[in-house]
């Protein structure tokens, strides 16, 4: 009785000890393709101050259940700070519609500033259940002076083809591209945009 009680013993223990494999996916924004190419703006713009809200500060991916309830999703991590994975999903979608290169990120110099600068106050960027990727946000154009230029709210939701969370990423991802659009239609219609 003694050998068997060891045995199984012995037994669950190596179970316990032996590898098992890490069910931890990691997801990454991405940039749409860039649409057919428009005569690039003169003058470069910054994407300056970006603000996301703190409870999607974090590598856990995060799923709106209710109007106040989210889900922290442990296993489905972002392979990158979000705020990271927005700037620069952000970076290359505006490229594509202003210009190669035409896109800077902090920091630079104060008195090499581009003309426009772009702030972002994110208020909601996450899968909603039963609606899609949502994406609400206050957005600024200011000149070098901190003179405000235009300023609007973008409210996105853009579904996903199902439940998998691979699709839900790529709605996001399509969320950032409408943002990229109305921004740079912002841009292209104000004057400072020739400038260099």
């Amino acid at each position: 009785m003694r050998a068997l009680l060891a045995t199984t013993l012995f037994a669950s223990a190596c179970s316990v000890l032996q590898p098992h494999a890490d069910p931890t996916r990691y997801f990454v924004l991405t940039a749409a393709d860039p649409p057919t190419p428009a005569t690039p703006i003169a003058a470069p713009i910054a994407l300056d101050q970006v603000k996301l809200p703190e409870y999607l500060a974090r590598d856990e991916m995060v799923t709106r259940k209710a109007s106040n309830q989210i889900d922290i999703q442990d296993y489905n991590r972002w392979g990158e700070p979000l705020k990271d994975g927005l700037v620069r999903t952000l970076r290359h979608d505006l490229e594509g519609q202003l210009g190669a290169e035409r896109v800077v990120t902090p920091p630079f110099e104060p008195h090499s500033a581009p003309s426009l600068l772009v702030d972002l106050e994110v208020r909601h960027f996450e899968f909603v259940a039963g609606e899609g990727a949502r994406l609400d946000v206050h957005w600024t154009i200011r000149d070098k002076s901190g003179a405000t230029i235009a300023q609007h709210d973008t409210k996105k939701t853009v579904p996903a083809s199902d439940q998998d969370v691979g699709n839900e990423v790529a709605a996001l991802s399509k969320a950032v591209a409408g943002l990229a659009t109305e921004i740079s239609d912002a841009i292209r219609g104000t004057p400072l945009r020739a400038q260099r």
